[in-house]
């Protein structure tokens, strides 16, 4: 009995030890694609629902289940590419502008004529003297 204990004991260290680690990567997983609980969140809630469904005795077969499973997770999957790819294309295009505007290969007036100013061009422009806010009073 007391091998069998000890190898319990070493199996749920090694369990914690490995949920530490998988929490750490989703976490990473979240802060670099945002959108990703979302998608979790769409799953969560078919889950969720085939279970309520279930109570009522109604029942989905496995096969109808995990096409559905599978249609969100690709669904999902492209939206999350996609808010990943436009924020990199945006952040891109705010470098560049700040660059452009480094360079004096474009004007203030310019900037200020754009629907949206990026946070980061606002905030050289007010290190370098060019645009002062003032607080209402």
């Amino acid at each position: 009995m007391s091998n069998k204990l000890i190898i319990i004991r070493l199996a749920g260290i090694m369990g914690v030890i490995f949920l530490h680690f998988a929490a750490g990567f989703f976490i990473r997983m979240l802060e670099k694609l945002p959108k990703l609980e979302d998608l979790t969140c769409q799953l969560i809630f078919f889950v969720g629902t085939k279970l309520l469904l279930e109570g009522f005795h109604i029942e989905i077969s496995h096969a109808v289940f995990w096409v559905m499973m599978a249609v969100i997770a690709i669904l999902g999957s492209a939206l999350v590419y996609r808010d990943y790819y436009q924020t990199k294309t945006e952040s891109r295009f705010h470098n560049r502008l700040l660059d452009r505007l480094k360079a004096h290969e474009i004007t203030v007036d310019e900037i200020l004529t754009l629907e949206y100013v990026p946070r980061e061009i606002i905030a050289y422009l007010r290190e370098s003297g060019v645009l002062r806010i003032q607080q209402k009073e």
